[in-house]
């Protein structure tokens, strides 16, 4: 029998990443980038340079599809490549004179979003949301290392 709470659970999350998913697709179209590319853009906050291999790691994906994305970003000329001085077989990424504030500009927009969403609740919701999601967040990334660590028992 499964657990109706559970259920619900599961299926309220699938929900928000379905929304999550959805505002992000139509926030990256407003500044003409695919989500992948807005996701990358963002990881660079205050930094200006990153390695693929970071990228990589945050974002989840491979080397190979990070590389796609950086070539689509470089032809709009918001990154450049270049060898690591220190492990030439590794590459960072830099961002362009022209990107800095556009990064900056979407960095903003993408609060104001959230502001617009987060000021539709009330005072008490807001309070309550933001507790219920640091808690959520810490337990799925618990979840996640301890499945990564099975899985490496298992490998191994």
């Amino acid at each position: 029998m499964i657990d109706e709470t559970a259920k619900k659970f599961a299926e309220l999350t699938c929900s928000l990443s379905r929304e999550c998913s959805r505002k992000e697709e139509f926030f990256a179209r407003c500044y003409n980038l695919t989500p992948a590319e807005l996701r990358l853009l963002m990881l660079f906050g205050e930094k200006s340079c990153l390695s693929i291999k970071d990228l990589s790691s945050n974002l989840a994906l491979t080397p190979g599809r990070i590389t796609h994305i950086l070539t689509s970003l470089e032809e709009k000329k918001l990154v450049i490549r270049k060898q690591d001085p220190g492990d030439r077989r590794s590459f960072n990424v830099y961002l362009t004179g022209q990107s800095r504030p556009y990064i900056n500009n979407i960095n903003t927009g993408h609060i104001l979003v959230h502001k617009e969403i987060f000021d539709t609740l009330d005072d008490d919701t807001k309070e309550n949301v933001l507790l219920v999601m640091d808690s959520l967040i810490v337990a799925m990334k618990k979840w996640v290392v301890n499945e990564t660590n099975k899985e490496l028992k298992v490998e191994a």
